[in-house]
């Protein structure tokens, strides 16, 4: 193993309402090819789709080929009309066709703005662990404001040094997000609607059935049939764009992320949600937008068209544990010039993600990445997203995290390697408990995801309206310097 040193951390925590988040998953693949064969080809790479490439146009168009090569050419997003994501096109051909055939002849037409190939994604997976034999049993008291009986051990919520009631060196007094604070304000207001783009939220959980998006025309409506004309079958409470159906399977990890941010609150049962509201049908709603099941890839094909679903169906805000590898890309001015499908999704969701008199734009917030890196990570620390590190519950940065250029804020991402219980405390899919430890960034993400979502909902509540702008410049000044924390040297697992 290698170690992390402490002193090059940029570690900055989130208070009152803003914080934490574990990290994102990461993405398969190196640098991209500046050698590709023409300027129009980018990113042609030996890891990406067989048999299909992305191709941006200089004008929409219904009726696209190439003379002499058969392929198929589709719209790439289905739902409401963009002038630029109108122009781009999944070109699907026969395996016989090499990708570097296709994308020279693609790149020959002068309709032809870029050639992209289809790469994977893959989450780098936060760490979990079985549910500890025995721990201090929780001592109670009215300053917890829900009844929810995991909520003790949140220490990621409010951190007094104790968990469950017993005192712990490796828990420092105000090491968390301050949400009890926060919640003396707001706990949640169910018009705000948050997209989990992750693997699949577990539709009958316990702590987060009530708190899912629900979209009415397709559950009352006819299987089979796109009630609501939105491009999507059966998308009753997101969509799978693993599968492209409306079925969502249930994930461990969006799951887990997605109980961070509004798991349902004062309802006697497992964990505490940020915004997960008051017991009283006012949490946050999760729209779950699949693009992970098991241990598979998803495309960047998929995970763009899941931006403009979040933005059409009304998300304001997205979580995302995704990522390519630390290193893949050197700055914003590279991510710009290679990565055209998913900038254009990405910046489509800033733009146009709306909630009426109150928010106007889309914010997106991404886990910075568990490879103990200080290279920076993409999309997340794509200057219009917000990037978030993880801290352990002394303040430290976590052992695993990504940190330095890039990274905008820490939160907590738990550090299982002091033991179970510091890890963060979420929802699972073992109905068991109904909950269970994980740690890494794409813990932490949901922290400040959460805490975004509270901010929403208190601007509701005081009748405020916000930019997606201005909601970014308030979670990066909603801070304090932790710095001082980081010394010495801690291992990388």
């Amino acid at each position: 193993c290698t170690y992390l040193n402490m002193k090059k951390l940029l570690s900055l925590l989130l208070v009152a309402s803003l914080v934490t988040a574990c990290v994102k998953d990461g993405v398969d693949g190196g640098a991209p090819s500046v050698d590709a064969p023409s300027d129009k080809i980018f990113y042609a790479s030996e890891n990406a789709a067989e048999g299909r490439l992305l191709v941006k146009l200089d004008a929409p168009t219904e009726d696209f080929g190439i003379e002499g090569m058969e392929i198929t050419a589709e719209p790439l997003f289905g739902g409401k009309p963009d002038a630029t994501l109108d122009k781009w096109l999944p070109v699907s051909f026969d395996e016989s066709l090499t990708n570097a055939e296709v994308a020279a002849a693609l790149a020959n037409d002068s309709r032809v703005v870029r050639v992209e190939y289809d790469l994977p994604l893959k989450r780098i997976e936060g760490k979990r662990v079985p549910m500890p034999e025995s721990r201090p049993e929780a001592t109670r008291s009215t300053d917890y404001p829900f009844n929810d009986p995991e909520l003790p051990y949140q220490w990621h919520y409010n951190n007094d040094g104790l968990l469950g009631g017993d005192q712990y060196e490796e828990c420092v007094p105000g090491a968390d997000i301050n949400l009890f604070n926060a919640w003396k304000y707001t706990a949640g207001d169910n018009r705000v609607i948050v997209a989990v783009i992750d693997g699949g939220i577990m539709t009958n959980h316990p702590d987060l059935a009530d708190n899912l998006w629900v979209n009415e025309a397709e559950k009352s409506g006819t299987p089979g049939v796109d009630d609501d004309n939105n491009g999507y079958i059966d998308d009753i409470h997101g969509y799978n764009f693993f599968r492209d159906n409306g079925t969502i399977t249930a994930d461990e990890h969006g799951t887990h992320v997605a109980g961070t941010i509004s798991a349902v609150n004062n309802n006697n049962y497992a964990v505490s949600g940020i915004a997960g509201g008051t017991g009283n049908g006012d949490g946050v709603r999760l729209m779950s937008l699949q693009i992970f099941e098991n241990n598979e890839s998803c495309y960047s094909r998929e995970i763009a068209r899941a931006f403009q679903y979040a933005a059409d169906n009304g998300a304001i805000l997205t979580n995302n544990s995704w990522a390519y590898k630390s290193g893949a890309y050197s700055g914003d001015s590279e991510y710009k010039l290679y990565d055209g499908v998913l900038q254009d999704a990405i910046d489509y969701f800033e733009k146009n993600a709306k909630l009426e008199g109150v928010m106007d734009g889309g914010l997106s917030i991404f886990a910075a990445g568990n490879e103990g890196s200080d290279v920076p990570g993409y999309p997340s620390a794509y200057y219009k997203n917000i990037s978030v590190s993880a801290m352990s519950p002394d303040y430290t940065a976590a052992c695993y995290t990504n940190y330095g250029y890039g990274v905008n804020v820490c939160a907590p991402g738990g550090e299982l390697n002091y033991g179970t219980m510091f890890g963060i405390s979420s929802t699972s899919i073992n109905l068991t408990y109904g909950y269970e430890y994980m740690h890494g960034t794409s813990m932490a993400s949901p922290h400040v995801t959460g805490c975004a979502a509270l901010a929403v909902c208190y601007a509701l509540k005081q009748g405020y309206s916000l930019t997606s702008d201005e909601l970014r410049t308030l979670i990066l000044t909603s801070v304090h310097d932790i710095n001082k924390y980081q010394s010495g040297t801690k291992y990388f697992y």
